[in-house]
């Protein structure tokens, strides 16, 4: 798996690709703004598949072209036919992602798109060197990790100071802008600092910056040395607070650590950073072991206690999915977790053969994870894994099976995170019947549609009189329900605008909840309609016409909130008369209070 043969990673070039890389970044940065910018047109008629995957065509040709430059022994086939795989492997997840989030894509929300593409930038940095030095003996690949390690780090340092140097340019010549300005040429300013400008310049001055770094790669591998060399001063201290952790767990127990809900986050940041700090000891494994043989001993035996804080993340994170099931964010993290066992196990495999280079064993452990990490991205970035789809099944199913109740359950997270998984679910859902738990769940799942503006509010099926009769909730007032007044309420909702917050309670989007009470005073009693959102609500005063005796509403309330509704429901609501009367300027209303002595 893993070669120690020496070989040449790393060699400057006399003529820098400027040009290339110049115009490469000019050609992108044009299609970069006609993406998002330049064309309306362009982006009505490429469906949201397909604008994704060409956006990571174009995102990822340059770079892939940027980051395989000055690699020894790589062929100039071979660097093609890198570049070319990257874009086709990057479109095809590309347009999985435009298809699954559709509406984020159409309506210009790139949340899914910038979460995306971290992962996609993780997949490309780690796969362009693997694929650029493997070789094979017989059917075998191998690689060497000098050569893998000294081109993943200088793709990581030459891809952020190109980014510093891109922001640096763009300051000075901002400033320059700035004296232009000054100087009345204002319309010449304001031309240059369109996206039809700044795209092309912006991905320019990265490519140039790229081919200068090139030029001075040498100056990397110093930057590198420095950099390493001051991170890992801190294994040891890291170890050293493993062990203080481990022995005062023994006097605690783990229920504090899992009580915190978060265990598993603590863990796995804390092993990531244990992995860290021993690579930045141990970096390409050429040169000598750092640090007191005494000291190299102790810090191996006490890298066992990452066994210990793996195992208990993978406990921690278990019980979280037991209990809540699998979402997302719970995907993602059972891949770190592997991840974090492969590392774990992997380093320690180095104390069993003792004679041998302190850690010997990172190497082969590096290269198995990367390569672990690359299969696992290719298939959760595709429809093979997709963790939008695992989260949603895993969610429906326990609301369905009645571990959680419809009113906690997050349909939220369906319509708006989980693109067209959640909402195929969302409408499934919507038209549940048949018990009165799937109507709660199908009452619910249309009030999110309606307030995402997924359903129109006249497509949802009006209840029956006698549905709205058996579902509207009478609470006890200070006063007697009239005769036949619920069935005038109903029939004046009817003629009510259909815009109207009090058609939820015709088509089952919320509860609702009537009080009688006599709330002007005229000695006849008044029907307050609430509509209970949960946390806030909408509550409409309906009087009966004297001469017609029909039901109208008369007033509405304001500033109703959660604790409010909670105090109706438990019978606490009491008529308060007002002594003062409000003033009104121009529409405008100013409620008058007395003041306590």
């Amino acid at each position: 798996m893993a070669d120690t043969q020496a070989v040449p990673v790393m060699r400057e070039t006399g003529n820098p690709p400027w040009l290339l890389f110049g115009l490469a970044g000019l050609l992108q940065g044009l299609l970069l703004w006609l993406l998002f910018d330049g064309s309306a047109w362009l982006r009505e008629v490429l469906s949201p598949s397909l604008f994704v995957a060409l956006l990571n065509v174009v995102l990822a040709v340059p770079l892939s072209l940027y980051l395989t430059q000055d690699i020894p022994g790589l062929s100039g086939r071979r660097r093609t036919g890198i570049v070319v795989g990257m874009a086709l492997l990057l479109a095809l997840l590309g347009a999985h992602a435009g298809w699954v989030n559709d509406r984020d894509v159409i309506y210009h929300r790139f949340e899914s798109y910038l979460s995306n593409g971290l992962l996609y930038a993780i997949l490309g940095f780690t796969l362009i060197p693997l694929l650029a030095h493997v070789h094979w003996q017989g059917r075998v690949p191998r690689w060497s990790y000098a050569a893998l390690f000294e081109t993943a780090w200088r793709n990581g340092l030459m891809t952020v100071l190109a980014a510093i140097l891109t922001g640096i340019f763009w300051g000075v010549f901002g400033a320059g802008m700035g004296l232009l300005g000054i100087l009345g040429l204002k319309d010449l300013v304001q031309h240059v600092f369109e996206g039809y400008v700044v795209w092309p310049l912006t991905m320019m001055a990265f490519g140039c910056a790229i081919a200068l770094l090139l030029a001075r790669s040498q100056v990397l591998v110093t930057l590198r040395r420095f950099w390493l060399s001051l991170n890992q001063v801190f294994l040891p201290l890291l170890l050293l607070l493993a062990a203080v952790w481990a022995v005062a767990m023994l006097f605690t127990g783990i229920t504090p650590l899992l009580e915190t809900n978060k265990a598993a986050l603590f863990m796995l940041w804390f092993i990531a950073l244990a992995v860290h700090f021993v690579n930045t000891a141990w970096q390409d494994g050429e040169g000598e072991a750092p640090f007191r043989r005494s000291l190299r001993n102790v810090m191996g035996w006490l890298w066992l206690i990452l066994v210990l804080a793996a195992a208990l993340a993978a406990w921690a994170l278990y019980l979280r999915i037991d209990q809540h099931g699998w979402t997302r964010d719970r995907i993602w993290a059972a891949l770190v977790l592997l991840l974090a066992v492969v590392y774990v196990a992997g380093y320690a495999a180095s104390l069993w053969q003792r004679g041998r280079r302190w850690f010997w064993s990172v190497a082969q452990t590096n290269i198995v994870a990367a390569l672990l990490m690359c299969v696992a991205l290719v298939l959760l970035l595709s429809p093979l894994l997709d963790p939008s789809r695992i989260a949603v099944n895993s969610q429906v199913a326990r609301l369905e099976r009645g571990e959680v109740k419809p009113d906690e359950f997050d349909f939220y997270m369906l319509l708006e995170q989980s693109g067209r998984y959640g909402q195929q679910a969302l409408t499934q859902l919507a038209e549940l019947s048949g018990s009165p738990a799937k109507e709660e769940i199908a009452r619910l799942a249309r009030k999110m549609q309606v307030n995402r503006g997924l359903t129109a509010v006249e497509d949802l099926p009006v209840r029956t009189d006698e549905e709205m009769l058996a579902a509207l909730k009478i609470l006890p007032g200070p006063a007697a329900m009239p005769p036949g007044a619920p069935e005038g309420l109903i029939a004046a909702l009817r003629a009510l605008s259909d815009t109207r917050t009090e058609q939820a309670c015709l088509d089952g989007r919320e509860e609702c909840l009537l009080w009688p009470a006599d709330l002007n005073g005229d000695g006849r009693t008044d029907l307050m309609l609430i509509v209970d959102q949960k946390h806030w609500g909408q509550v409409t005063i309906f009087s009966q016409d004297v001469e017609s005796k029909r039901w109208q509403a008369v007033a509405e309330g304001i500033e109703v909130n959660a604790p409010w509704l909670e105090g109706m429901r438990e019978g606490q609501a009491r008529v308060v008369p007002s002594p003062w009367h409000n003033i009104e300027v121009e529409g405008r209303v100013m409620r008058l209070r007395s003041i306590d002595p």
